[in-house]
């Protein structure tokens, strides 16, 4: 079995590969907008980062859950 510590880190690893995986889904960029704004042309015009965060979460909870029982 895994002790506490390898969990935590299993976890932490795997939760970091899924979110970059999920950072880009459904990010709109309006050039002209981010322009007008002073901003970075490749600025998002909504992360919903909130959003990427709960859903990496789970995913990594239960990859995480299934290797432990592997």
């Amino acid at each position: 079995h895994m002790s506490v510590m390898n969990i935590i880190v299993t976890f932490t690893i795997i939760w970091w590969v899924i979110l970059f995986m999920v950072l880009p889904f459904g990010v709109k960029i309006d050039i002209e907008k981010n322009r007008k704004l002073g901003l970075a042309s490749s600025s998002p015009e909504n992360s919903m980062i909130l959003r990427k965060i709960l859903i990496t979460t789970l995913i990594a909870s239960i990859i995480t859950l299934i290797y432990y029982f592997i």
